[in-house]
């Protein structure tokens, strides 16, 4: 999901140890295969974004219908999940993708 900015690379030490050095690469490789992501991974502020608003906006999940966060980390991995759902309010609407967080 990551590569080295450098050289294309991955180091799984190096990454945790440094991970500026790299970038995120799950929406140039699967994106235009994708109309469902499931997440269920941890993720913090040091780390690249798993799926961000521009990958959206510059179609590079052109059937992507539904994400299912199941992390929830608002403003997280899944840029798009901007605000936790409820069970009675299950759904966000985002640029016509519904998150379920």
């Amino acid at each position: 999901m990551v590569r080295r900015v450098e050289d294309g690379g991955f180091d799984k030490t190096e990454y945790y140890g440094h991970p500026e050095r790299y970038q995120p690469v799950f929406a140039d490789n699967v994106g235009k295969f994708v109309d469902v992501i499931v997440n269920g991974s941890y993720w913090d502020s040091r780390f690249p974004r798993h799926v961000k608003f521009a990958d959206i906006l510059a179609e590079k999940f052109p059937k992507l219908k539904v994400i299912a966060d199941l992390s929830c980390d608002v403003n997280g991995g899944i840029e798009l999940l901007t605000d936790t759902t409820t069970i009675e309010s299950p759904f966000l609407n985002v640029e016509n993708v519904c998150v379920l967080g």
